[in-house]
């Protein structure tokens, strides 16, 4: 987790510490987790508009972080993936004042440490696991599907555009993609780092505590390579 002071934040809340942040793909929402456990909703100026309070997989026990949280790809849901097995997802509408409510949840054997939602595929998201194993969740029925795994906690994941392919950034270095087309995956890339930051479009972005920031093709050969790591003032990049 990051701890920083936002000049966007409420003085009461800009001292927590920062665990994930998502912007909505419609622009109009940026939410940020903090370490109490609360979800803050900004408007498109950066004005705080609402707050959501969420709860752990079991009643009472409040020990839990939320990892990440995403939005719906039509911005109206907000995915939330917590260190206590589970995901949940808020409904929020598209406009302000409407009301809020938990419209999916759904349990895991193992911590969620990312997400990521296919653009054309409203009920149905991606996540990783500190298991190093790959999911599908379904919001409508509340159940998931391992789609492949791996023997190393996964850090981060990306989909493209098209929603055609998924990659996933994994703790020992590695970096997997998935054909969502063909239900197949491959090892793809050696990262030479923990690859925290991913990105996905005809090419694969990667980078991580080593200062290096690399493009490849998705035959895992590299493209492009900006080396920061001489650079006095630069620190580890954890995100793309």
């Amino acid at each position: 987790m990051l701890t920083y002071q936002s000049n966007i934040l409420p003085a009461s809340e800009s001292i927590n510490k920062i665990s994930a942040v998502a912007f909505s793909s419609n622009n109009r929402r940026f939410a940020v987790a903090n370490s109490d456990k609360v979800i803050l909703l900004f408007d498109e100026n950066f004005e705080l508009k609402d707050k959501i309070q969420t709860k752990g997989a079991e009643r009472e026990n409040r020990n839990y972080i939320i990892r990440t949280i995403e939005f719906s790809p039509d911005s109206s849901i907000l995915a939330v993936a917590q260190s206590d097995n589970i995901i949940y997802s808020y409904k929020l509408g598209l406009e302000w004042g409407e009301k809020k409510s938990i419209c999916s949840k759904i349990p895991t054997a193992s911590s969620v440490t990312c997400l990521a939602w296919p653009r054309n595929s409203p009920h149905e998201i991606f996540f990783g696991q500190a298991d190093g194993s790959i999911k599908t969740g379904f919001l409508k029925t509340h159940k998931s599907q391992a789609i492949y795994s791996t023997e190393s906690y996964v850090v981060s994941m990306a989909v493209d555009r098209q929603s055609k392919n998924l990659v996933s950034g994994h703790l020992d270095g590695q970096i997997y993609i998935y054909n969502i087309e063909a239900q197949s995956y491959r090892k793809l890339i050696n990262a030479g780092t923990v690859p925290y930051g991913l990105g996905l479009a005809k090419n694969l972005i990667f980078t991580g505590a080593n200062c290096v920031l690399s493009i490849a093709d998705k035959s895992g050969n590299i493209v492009q390579r900006f080396d920061y790591s001489s650079k006095d003032n630069c620190r580890d990049f954890n995100g793309v």
